[in-house]
């Protein structure tokens, strides 16, 4: 996941809003946003690993991941860092404690992870834990709120947006598909020529065999009603996707 932007306690009709895109190579195996038949959870799957990108739980947890771009910092054979995400949203306890005690055991990331009462920031690379505030949040593969271009930008528009009473799903879609791509506030150091960072600068990427896979809105109603809204690549297809169910808050 690439591009995420996310409203906690901004909307009085939605305590937490999630849009955000998963860019990954095609050929890499995964499932759309589905219930996990071992876990009241539901999330997209990484066919590869077994791990996730993104996904909420019946309990109320709520969770996403990104990689963060620096490939001084890439070593090979390393677990899927989807398997963090997957355990919290599972139920593990001590998340805190097994982040910070594995973080030589995993490339570097980004995780946001928590529920309404409360969501933290966690970055492999600072090896930082982080309790955040409400507000209006966008994160790509740097750290989090990094003035990216396309993080700036894609913010602005989502402020925007949630200055509607009742939000506008394709509006909502719209700020994710935006191929626009611009040279101001490229990335810098990450390991990757100018002209790479330039291709990637937009929010919806498309590029030869990689790319935006998957576009996610997650409302999280007043009612305790979660409605996840999924777009998603099928070989050269786009396929809708929507799920709606309660929170459980008694088996969190």
């Amino acid at each position: 996941m690439c591009t995420i932007l996310f409203a906690y306690k901004v909307h009085p009709s939605y305590p937490l809003v999630v849009i955000g895109n998963r860019d990954e190579f095609y050929s890499r195996p995964a499932s759309g946003a589905t219930l996990w038949p071992e876990s009241p959870v539901i999330a997209g799957r990484d066919l590869s690993q077994g791990g996730t990108w993104m996904g909420v739980s019946k309990t109320g947890r709520i969770g996403f991941i990104t990689n963060f771009r620096d490939f001084k910092l890439i070593r090979d054979n390393r677990p899927s860092r989807g398997l963090l995400l997957k355990d919290f949203l599972f139920g593990s306890g001590q998340m805190e404690a097994r982040l910070m005690a594995s973080i030589e055991d995993h490339n570097p990331y980004n995780m946001v992870y928590g529920s309404l009462a409360g969501l933290r920031y966690f970055s492999s690379v600072k090896g930082t834990l982080e309790t955040l505030e409400p507000g209006l949040y966008g994160l790509s593969n740097r750290h989090l709120d990094t003035p990216w271009e396309k993080v700036t930008k894609a913010k602005a528009s989502f402020a925007k947006a949630l200055e509607r009473e009742s939000l506008v799903i394709s509006e909502l879609f719209a700020i994710l598909s935006d191929r626009e791509k611009t040279l101001l506030n490229l990335p810098r150091n990450t390991g990757l020529t100018e002209e790479r960072e330039y291709d990637l600068s937009s929010i919806f990427v498309e590029l030869d065999g990689y790319g935006t896979r998957q576009q996610t809105v997650i409302l999280f109603h007043e009612d305790a009603t979660v409605s996840l809204y999924e777009r998603y690549r099928s070989r050269d297809a786009w396929k809708n996707k929507l799920v709606v169910f309660s929170l459980d808050f008694q088996g969190a």
